[in-house]
């Protein structure tokens, strides 16, 4: 610092003491020519004012560019179904196609009305006498015998040779109608029981029943009586015996005292 400049810092100190002093004030000294002291420390920091006013809002910025288009998001799930339409206006019609193939033959139609009788013809000449036909009554096969039997058991039926009609050639639509019957004995009383089956050859052939079912009777008090009938159509040309079978259900008996009957009437 100049000298100057000292004495003028000094003059400005001076006068704002002298204030504070009492008396009159006198006449101003000389400048003193020492040294400026050192300069003193910073005073604190003063409180911090009042906020001011709010300023008046600026005017809108102009309107930024457009940012870049985002990635496009993931498809939503699909909108029900509209509904349907207005049909469209019928087209033309196309061009005539090509003939078809001649179909089958169809079926034979129904026979016409009869037509109106003739005039009858004239009579012609009688006839030669045809011979004479067969007897239109009917006619009987039978049997009536005694007979023993050994019976094994099981149903296996015994066709006795004595309970057998002779043979018969069936004429053209003829029945046979077959009634037998069978008394029987063991000696003693057994328990089993008789079975009595009708039974038929055709042609020498082996014997096979005529009913579905046996008839029977036990041999509990040694005695037993069957009988059992059945009708049957014949076939024209084939040659019959007719036959009674006997069985029993249970083991081996013997039928020591017997006798069978049977009546077959062949008609039409």
């Amino acid at each position: 610092m100049t000298r100057l400049s000292r004495s003028i810092l000094f003059a400005v100190l001076t006068l704002s003491w002298l204030p504070a002093c009492a008396g009159e004030t006198g006449p101003e000294g000389p400048v003193g020519e020492g040294d400026v002291g050192p300069e003193g420390p910073l005073g604190a920091t003063g409180a911090t004012g009042a906020t001011g006013a709010t300023g008046t809002v600026g005017a809108t910025g102009a309107t930024g560019a457009d940012g870049v288009a985002g990635p496009i998001g993931a498809d939503g799930p699909q909108g029900p179904a509209g509904a349907d339409g207005l049909a469209g206006a019928t087209g033309p019609a196309g061009p005539t196609g090509a003939t078809g193939a001649t179909g089958a033959t169809g079926a034979t139609g129904l026979p016409g009305a009869t037509g109106a009788t003739g005039t009858a013809g004239a009579t012609g000449a009688t006839g030669a006498t045809g011979a004479t036909g067969p007897g239109g009554g009917a006619k009987t096969l039978d049997f009536d015998a005694n007979f023993t039997a050994s019976l094994t058991g099981g149903l296996a039926a015994v066709v006795p040779t004595l309970c057998r009609t002779p043979a018969y050639v069936a004429g053209a639509n003829e029945f046979a109608t077959l009634h037998m019957e069978v008394s029987a004995s063991t000696g003693a009383a057994v328990n089993d029981a008789l079975y009595v089956a009708l039974v038929q050859s055709q042609n020498g052939g082996s014997f096979t029943y005529v009913n579905a079912y046996f008839a029977f009777e036990g041999l509990n008090d040694t005695y037993a009586h069957v009988s059992t009938s059945k009708r049957v159509a014949l076939t024209q040309g084939v040659s019959y015996v007719f036959g009674t079978a006997v069985a029993n259900p249970g083991g081996a008996i013997t039928l020591s005292t017997a006798t069978c009957h049977g009546t077959v009437l062949i008609t039409q």
